[in-house]
């Protein structure tokens, strides 16, 4: 009889956290629901039906917007790790549905960050692929303030920049100049991290890619920059134009610097020490610039920041 109540309670404490009622998901979790719970996939019904009971009770609050409830949950030991049946964590539903106050509240406790969907995507893709509204912005902001990888691609090899630049071809006209806009500034957010703008797709596909593709299609090999200057509005190239302008003008004055620099004097330890690593091919007594592409984009981030 105890099993069949706490069933019971448990399945209340689910239609709670979808409907925000947070005095029913406090009486379940005082009658001992399963804040945790989370069914295995049943192929025997249907679809949609089945990727719901995979749900647990955080990730439905989350995908419902429930702060309130989400705080509750949080606070007796729910668990943010838990994925569906599509691998997707509350933090992956809460930025695509641009949550942001969710996201913030989620990265207090033990989230991955980086977690990857069953199409490889992580909540920072998520976020950028829905960036329709503001609060996608704001999540995209929060969850690369907090260390998500910026380069991280989906298992068909798209980059969230790539991302950024591809969907924009989709808004056009007067009336979608906002949407427009905020696809510019996650680009900007992404470049400001350190975002590759040479990334190629085609040669970052996981083997769990489909093979429906060709390998030489723009959509499959163009990099960033060159769907910037194919598809990209006049905001989107400004933002690239000065960015790399600050890029290769670095770069030019690295090359002037030379490949090689003196062992910094233990005084000078810091971000010239972090600049410069031992160079084996010069001798242990030398040492050499680190990565010098990414040392550029690094600093020319500040620039378009």
């Amino acid at each position: 009889m105890d099993a069949v109540l706490v069933k019971f309670s448990t399945e209340e404490l689910r239609l709670a956290c979808q409907r925000g009622d947070i005095e029913t998901v406090r009486e379940c979790i005082d009658r001992g629901a399963q804040i945790n719970d989370r069914r295995s996939f049943d192929p025997n019904i249907e679809i949609s039906l089945a990727l719901h009971a995979t749900k647990t009770p955080l990730y439905i609050a989350c995908e419902n917007n429930r702060f309130e409830v989400v705080e509750l949950l949080l606070a007796h030991g729910a668990s943010p790790r838990i994925a569906d049946g599509r691998w997707q964590t509350p933090l992956f539903i809460a930025s695509v549905w641009g949550h942001s106050r969710i996201v913030r509240r989620l990265l207090l406790e033990d989230s991955d960050l980086n977690h990857r969907s069953t199409n490889g995507s992580t909540p920072l893709l998520a976020a950028v692929s829905s960036g329709l509204s503001t609060c996608c912005a704001d999540c995209v902001r929060t969850l690369l303030e907090r260390g998500a990888a910026v380069d991280m691609p989906d298992h068909s090899g798209w980059s969230p920049l790539v991302v950024a630049v591809e969907s924009q071809k989709y808004y056009h006209g007067a009336h979608n100049l906002d949407e427009r806009q905020r696809f510019v500034d996650m680009a900007r957010m992404l470049l400001t991290h350190g975002a590759d703008f040479d990334w190629v797709p085609s040669q970052n596909r996981s083997w769990r890619k489909l093979r429906w593709r060709s390998p030489t299609d723009f959509s499959s090999c163009a990099t960033p920059l060159q769907r910037v200057r194919k598809l990209g509005d006049p905001a989107m190239n400004a933002l690239f134009d000065c960015y790399l302008f600050s890029y290769f003008l670095l770069r030019i004055r690295l090359c002037v610097i030379g490949p090689c620099a003196p062992r910094p004097a233990p005084r000078r330890r810091g971000l010239f020490g972090r600049l410069v690593a031992r160079r084996n091919d010069v001798g242990g007594a030398r040492y050499g610039l680190v990565d010098e592409p990414h040392l550029a984009r690094h600093v020319a981030s500040f620039l378009v920041g």
